[in-house]
């Protein structure tokens, strides 16, 4: 249980990393068409190290979703309605009152 609740962290990790990267390719694309021919080189290099960090975290975000599929099963309502404390049913109670 330890290791899909820190595959499930590294995975949120992983995901928000690849949205830094996303900004940070989109934001190069957009400096590469107002710079002069010297800055658009070394932007294209950094550009390519970021898409290229960018492929590697997608890898490693799909390895970890698969990881955290196969070691986290769905229970039935039935099965976590066994585990209730008297804390979650109070919890619970409240809940649903709040709803109606």
């Amino acid at each position: 249980q330890t290791r899909s609740i820190v595959s499930s962290v590294r995975c949120v990790q992983e995901t928000a990393k690849k949205s830094i990267l996303r900004k940070e390719i989109k934001a190069l694309n957009y400096k590469l068409t107002n710079a002069s021919p010297q800055a658009q080189k070394i932007i294209k290099k950094v550009l390519k190290q970021t898409k290229a960090k960018l492929a590697i975290i997608v890898k490693k975000e799909k390895v970890l979703k698969n990881h955290v599929k196969k070691v986290v099963k769905a229970v039935s309502y039935t099965h976590l309605r066994a585990h209730e404390t008297s804390l979650h049913l109070v919890c619970r109670l409240l809940l649903e009152k709040k709803k109606k």
